[in-house]
């Protein structure tokens, strides 16, 4: 039984246990010597004796995290891992607590192992070594190779746990000081490889591509790190599995839809919320390639054509375009070239009677030509000469 001490008898007693290795905690002498018998037992190689003290120690008293692990580690050498669970099943029932609860969810089978260190974070926030536990399950020495999400928790988990491993509320949990330091050390070497992770995802979720086609829109998602397998759903409607792309037809109003991915350690990731855009998205699928591709905003025509000067890129284009100017020879553009308005639900398509090309001598060299985009930007001016 804890005995109930004064402030002078508490010191006298403290000085009495450091010397023979019992702890006080508070005003409270805790009386363990079975655990004091049970670790000088395994130091020696006494499994025997080890057990024997642990069982009656741990039965009565809190004990500490690393002699739960010490008692757990030859139950699960000698019973077997099953047994091993069932006896510490039994232990928590018996002799309820944060530290033998905690002890108890560590040596579960994942997920219930993480899912029971969650109840002791939720019910102790302050419980240091659940942190760290729950770090570890995250971890690559579990994972293997880890998931973007699954480096983000391990992150959080070991900032919480850092955050709360210093002074006495931390290391009482401890029978052994050098286990509490090489937990803290650990902590920091991992946490420092994870400097670069991003704990609140950043942008790091799924980028759309919209791609008009004559068959309507493709969509495209890049997820940021291996997946697998991705669903998608427009409109709140069923999840439906998602190869590489998914279509829908092209039309003036915006189409809403959702997309979430199961990563590598089977965590299901999202969902993501996009809204399509057919305007804003023909807009900038059009400037990307024109403004990438200058050298095909027009083009001479050659043989019995040469006396034409083509536009029919920017005709496709067009979407894009609020202007477009051209000069024969020239090295400023001082005319405008008519363009047709944007079709959002067939924009692709030429129209009927749209002027394709312009007639032009067949001795002019070069034409300039500058561009005004949807969004207002104005290109630089490009000069396209005739191929000799």
């Amino acid at each position: 039984m804890p005995v109930a001490l004064g402030r002078r008898s508490l010191f006298a007693l403290t000085i009495a246990a450091a010397a023979c290795g019992t702890r006080t905690e508070g005003n409270v002498l805790e009386v363990g010597d079975d655990c004091q018998v049970a670790r000088e037992a395994e130091r020696r190689g006494d499994y025997k004796t080890a057990r024997e003290a642990y069982a009656t120690c741990l039965a009565r008293v809190p004990g500490y995290v690393d002699s739960h692990a010490a008692y757990q580690r030859i139950l699960e050498l000698e019973d077997g891992i099953d047994a091993a669970r069932e006896t510490y099943a039994a232990l928590a029932r018996a002799n309820p607590g944060v530290v033998t609860a905690f002890a108890h969810a560590r040596i579960l089978p994942r997920p219930e192992r993480t899912t029971a260190l969650e109840r002791v974070v939720a019910g102790h926030p302050d419980f240091a070594p659940a942190y760290y536990e729950l770090s570890i399950d995250h971890s690559d020495r579990i994972l293997g190779t880890q998931s973007r999400s699954a480096k983000a928790r391990e992150k959080l988990y070991l900032e919480s746990f850092l955050m709360r491993a210093s002074g006495p509320e931390f290391v009482r949990n401890f029978a052994d000081y050098a286990v509490a330091q090489a937990w803290i050390d650990d902590a920091r070497a991992r946490l420092a490889k994870l400097a670069h992770v991003d704990i609140l995802g950043g942008d790091g979720g799924l980028k759309m591509t919209a791609t008009p086609s004559n068959a309507g829109w493709m969509v495209h998602f890049l997820a940021p790190e291996p997946t697998k397998a991705m669903e998608y759903r427009i409109d709140g409607g069923p999840w439906t599995k998602l190869e590489n792309y998914f279509s829908t037809p092209m039309t003036a109003t915006s189409v809403r839809f959702s997309v979430r991915y199961e990563d590598t350690n089977g965590q299901l990731i999202g969902p993501f919320d996009f809204t399509l855009d057919p305007r804003a998205e023909l807009i900038a699928f059009g400037k990307g390639i024109l403004t990438k591709m200058p050298a095909i905003w027009s083009a001479f025509g050659d043989g019995s054509n040469a006396g034409y000067l083509y536009f029919t890129t920017l005709m496709v284009y067009r979407c894009a375009l609020t202007r477009v100017e051209y000069g024969i020879d020239v090295a400023v553009p001082d005319r405008e070239f008519p363009m047709p308005t944007c079709d959002v639900e067939d924009p692709m398509a030429i129209p009927d009677g749209a002027t394709l090309f312009l007639p032009v001598d067949p001795s002019v060299s070069f034409v300039s030509m500058r561009l005004t985009f949807a969004d207002g930007e104005v290109s630089d001016v490009t000069r396209i000469e005739r191929k000799k």
